[in-house]
């Protein structure tokens, strides 16, 4: 079976796949955070409402003993930059200021 591959829309800052009733939707100035995964309008993921801070789902190094609490802004909320090359987003962040496993530079494909 052959398929397609989804390209992403843009809209600001938000990058959005639909795929039948499937939406992912990744927010760059957010850290790259998944803001939206959903099937049938029903996102599964906490909104902002639940825990400002805690919401969606992001990528976290672990062991979290090795940077403690809070994650840091670098990997965890900081705008990325973000770019569209057909289908494939690219997200980067900076370099974490703090030392330690999954601290440098984050880059999302």
């Amino acid at each position: 079976m052959k398929t397609n591959p989804v390209v992403p829309v843009a809209n600001g800052s938000l990058y959005s796949f639909q795929f039948g009733d499937t939406r992912f939707a990744v927010d760059a100035k957010l850290g790259g955070r998944i803001v939206t995964f959903a099937l049938s309008g029903r996102n599964i993921l906490t909104g902002p409402a639940v825990d400002p801070a805690n919401f969606g789902s992001t990528f976290w190094p672990s062991p979290q003993s090795d940077w403690g609490w809070p994650p840091p802004a670098e990997i965890d909320g900081a705008p990325y930059a973000a770019s569209l090359d057909g289908a494939v987003l690219s997200l980067s962040g900076a370099t974490a200021a703090r030392s330690g496993p999954g601290c440098g530079k984050k880059v999302l494909r």
